[in-house]
């Protein structure tokens, strides 16, 4: 007996690990698509980009991976990634509000400081976007288990 609740032991571990994976890179996914579709929002039009976008475009790229990573680490100091989603509730949505104020702040002053000022709209168009992704993704847990 022993042997086999240690076994199911690693199958649950295995299990988190897996889930926490999946999380990461969904997360990775969400927090660039969003800000790339609020620069998509705000700057194509007519089946094409403006002028303005082309030096706007060049200045997401370049900071897009520190801001992933700041994401990651954000993200996981407010235990997103440590969270038994299928028994997700107020506190949960509480620390996803919460992480993902902080990661605008971020990516205001990051961009801001090291890349190039944003217009307005995409800050808040690509915060919506990133917060929505995000709760959509933690919660839909809990709706289909």
């Amino acid at each position: 007996m022993g042997k086999e609740s240690k076994e199911k032991k690693n199958c649950l571990s295995s299990k988190q690990l897996f889930l926490r994976l999946g999380f990461t890179l969904y997360d990775i996914f969400a927090v660039n698509v969003s800000y790339f579709l609020a620069l998509l929002m705000r700057f194509y039009v007519g089946f094409k980009f403006t002028e303005m976008a082309t030096c706007y475009i060049p200045a997401f790229h370049k900071f897009a991976p520190y801001y992933t990573v700041c994401c990651l680490l954000i993200f996981s100091a407010f235990n997103l990634y440590n969270s038994r989603w299928e028994y997700a509730g107020l506190s949960d949505m509480n620390r996803i509000l919460m992480a993902n104020a902080i990661t605008c702040v971020v990516q205001v002053v990051g961009s801001v400081a090291f890349v190039l000022r944003m217009p307005i709209s995409y800050y808040g168009i690509g915060a919506a976007i990133q917060l929505i992704m995000i709760v959509v993704s933690r919660f839909a847990y809990r709706l289909f288990r």
